[in-house]
């Protein structure tokens, strides 16, 4: 394609005889590329004015092309807003809906649509209407009354195929959850109908029945704090919550304190006694100051003199300081929705209004959205030129196994480094003829992720033509516990940190990366790294794969309850799965050289 000569707009290309519209997606290395069907370039030039408005006002609000996972969590966040929306203007909300599921009986008596009848008729027709041809009706007549009209056109615009139609089921879904919540309010109207009481100026310190028996002058009907009295909501204050959560932390995890730590921040920011009475503003408002946390080690003095975590971001907003990594930030959030998840589950809060108002089910989004995989070329560069592969290979894997089995062991797995770095022999066994890495947190100096990350990955046939289970035999006969010896521990990163530090030295790895690779690490355009090798294994099997078998392997949580409950996958169903795993690499000069290593 040749840029057309004359005036020309920006955006604007010629191939053969006709027009395209082509468009770099920025902090990606990904271009939109769209045909304009027609070879005038008078024509071409108008729709050109038409689409770049479009595209700007896209990048404005989506920057980046989504992929399969951050599509459906973009859906759950506009349906989630819905929601909550909806529950906090509940009295108008409500009486759409009471509007919406009025009928006649067939003995021509009106039922409000807040009768637990109605509401029982409408959600047995909306869920029905999920699995049949009225669907798109039933969407449209949903969205249409709602704030959610717009942001729903938009996404329908930019959305995969197949998450068009969830995102349809998904706001569905969302009335459906929405009437269940309408059934027992009206339940909770009907049960304290009678009720009424005097109150004093600590409503919270007693529950309903205690003001019944002490109040017999009925003067106020009960407020939604009494009826969150009466659930036992306001049994105990956050800190005591927070007290009991930790206790049951330090009987599962090895680092529980970085719980206390993340929760802290949590209690600064909100300001509330009670978990019950946040609300869907707070955790929005909470979520835009979190973001300006910055680094304790830069900012030592700033830490040690004031008072509060909200004090500290306040100045890190005044002063502009760098806030933390995104990832860290991802973390914090994800130990804090532990901890909201923990009082719902023991019934001191009725749910989470953090979840999904940011997308922390990605698991290994990292903080900078511009690490990219390696392109072939500088993996066969990697393997072939650099001086690990070529001249230290015999060297290597006689006293420094790890340079040359960690990079490809990550790339045939999509492990992360610490997983690898931390695996004991024992740890690498055999069923049904198929041989796997047990990725598990057995031994005192082993650390996972998170419960996902317990796994059993297959060996990829091609570690096992370069002869991964020779030194796997070799390295028992040596009486090594560990497949990795060599590599020592620090308490906070483990065994990963020391390979890691060796791999991504400059004079190692820009030794066989290529010049515009390079320039991009240095002007941190780019980050090119060990966890680049997950990210090529996952893009191996994109589309190859079933969803969830892929999320497996990458030890990422199970979207779907069967597979979160019901058995493991079936041996032939996981090796012929990771199989499928290629790079277009010859790796046969490389398989010849380890073999015979070992066989000499």
């Amino acid at each position: 394609m040749v840029s057309p000569k004359g005036k020309t707009m920006k955006y604007l290309i010629k191939h053969r005889t006709k027009y395209y519209f082509k468009r770099k997606i920025p902090t990606t290395q990904k271009h939109i590329v769209v045909s304009l069907r027609t070879d005038s370039l008078t024509e071409a030039n108008h729709i050109i004015a038409i689409i770049t408005p479009k595209f700007d006002k896209l990048l404005t609000e989506k920057v980046d092309i989504m992929d399969w996972y951050e599509e459906v969590d973009y859906i759950k966040s506009i349906v989630q807003d819905y929601v909550d929306e909806a529950k906090e203007d509940y009295t108008k909300y409500s009486n759409l809906r009471e509007q919406r599921y009025t009928y006649t009986t067939k003995k021509g008596k009106v039922r409000l649509g807040s009768h637990p009848k109605a509401i029982e008729k409408a959600i047995k027709q909306l869920t029905e209407s999920v699995f049949s041809p009225e669907r798109d009706n039933v969407y449209q007549n949903l969205i249409k009354a709602t704030e959610l009209e717009n942001k729903c056109d938009y996404a329908l615009s930019i959305l995969s195929e197949e998450n068009k139609h969830r995102l349809k089921d998904e706001v569905i879904k969302g009335e459906i959850e929405l009437l269940k919540n309408d059934k027992e309010n009206n339940l909770s109207r009907t049960d304290y109908a009678n009720t009424y009481i005097k109150r004093d100026n600590n409503p919270y310190n007693q529950s309903i029945q205690t003001y019944s028996q002490h109040n017999q002058n009925m003067q106020v009907p009960l407020t939604i704090e009494e009826i969150y009295a009466s659930k036992g909501y306001y049994n105990k204050k956050k800190e005591e919550i927070l007290n009991d959560f930790m206790d049951k932390k330090s009987s599962e995890t090895k680092e529980p304190e970085r719980y206390r730590r993340d929760v802290r921040i949590f209690f600064d920011l909100i300001d509330k006694d009670y978990l019950i009475d946040l609300t869907h503003q707070d955790m929005k408002n909470f979520l835009a100051d979190i973001f300006f946390l910055p680094d304790r080690n830069k900012n030592r003095t700033l830490f040690d003199k004031a008072k509060s975590f909200r004090e500290i971001i306040e100045t890190s907003k005044k002063k502009k300081l760098t806030p933390i990594a995104k990832k860290t930030t991802r973390n914090k959030l994800i130990n804090i929705n532990a901890f909201l998840d923990y009082a719902i589950e023991y019934e001191y809060l009725d749910k989470n209004r953090l979840r999904y108002k940011v997308s922390i089910s990605t698991e290994d989004l990292e903080d900078d959205k511009n690490r990219k995989e390696f392109y072939p070329e500088q993996l066969f560069s990697l393997f072939y030129k650099s001086k690990w592969y070529s001249e230290d290979l015999e060297q290597n894997l006689k006293t420094n196994p790890s340079k040359i089995w960690i990079p490809l062991i990550l790339l045939f797995t999509g492990c992360r480094l610490n997983e690898i770095a931390q695996i004991y022999t024992e740890q690498i066994t055999e069923k049904e003829g198929v041989h796997f890495f047990r990725i598990e947190d057995k031994h005192e100096d082993q650390k996972l992720k998170n419960k996902s990350s317990r796994r059993k990955i297959p060996i990829h046939p091609t570690l096992i033509e370069l002869g991964i289970l020779k030194f796997v035999e070799k390295q028992r006969k040596d009486n090594k516990t560990r497949l990795f010896s060599e590599l020592y521990y620090t308490e906070n990163r483990g065994y990963g940190n020391a390979f890691s530090k060796l791999f991504n030295k400059k004079d190692f790895k820009f030794s066989w990366l290529d010049k515009k690779a390079k320039e991009n690490i240095e002007n941190e355009d780019i980050l090119l790294d060990l966890h680049s090798f997950r990210h090529n294994f996952s893009g191996s099997l994109k589309g190859l794969i079933e969803d969830g078998l892929l999320e497996y392997f990458m030890g990422h949580s199970q979207n779907s309850q069967t597979q979160k409950r019901y058995g493991d996958y079936r041996t032939e169903v996981v090796i012929e799965a990771i199989s499928k795993s290629d790079y277009k690499i010859d790796f046969k000069p490389l398989v010849k050289r380890i073999n015979k290593f070992y066989i000499s």
